[in-house]
């Protein structure tokens, strides 16, 4: 539409639909994912979060290297299967690559059983259940 006023031409456009309004979802309640997020609820004294703490960087440390280990142990793969190399020198590699793999799981459960050996029996099983709710058990 085009109107004239004070001297001036406009136009003005059709109004634009407009989508209704989606109504904004509920806050979430915060995502728990460490024993520390369960502090309270498991009476933690400051001397077991500091142990458990201490042990978690330990097995941080060994899992970058670990995870650098077999980085490089894929990439040498890589190379030999690009190069055409005899197969028992893929098999060899594949078993090396392998073997640093189930060293990283096997830490992840040694830890994982030297952290739970920080709590008192009670916190323990409350941990447990807090870990079987949390995977809809």
């Amino acid at each position: 539409m085009t109107a004239l006023f004070a001297g001036q031409t406009w136009t003005a456009e059709a109004p634009k639909p407009v989508a209704p309004a989606i109504p904004a979802a509920p806050a979430a309640a915060p995502k728990r994912n460490s024993i520390f997020d369960y502090k309270a609820e498991l009476n933690l004294s400051d001397a077991q979060i500091m142990k458990m703490k201490e042990m978690i960087d330990e097995l941080n440390k060994e899992n970058r290297l670990t995870q650098a280990r077999r980085a490089l142990a894929d990439a040498e793969l890589q190379n030999l299967i690009e190069k055409e190399a005899e197969i028992q020198q893929i098999r060899t590699k594949l078993r090396e690559a392998s073997e640093i793999s189930i060293a990283g799981r096997i830490a992840d459960i040694e830890y994982a059983r030297k952290i739970n050996a920080v709590m008192s029996s009670s916190q323990l099983k409350k941990w447990r259940e807090i870990q079987a709710t949390g995977r809809g058990k």
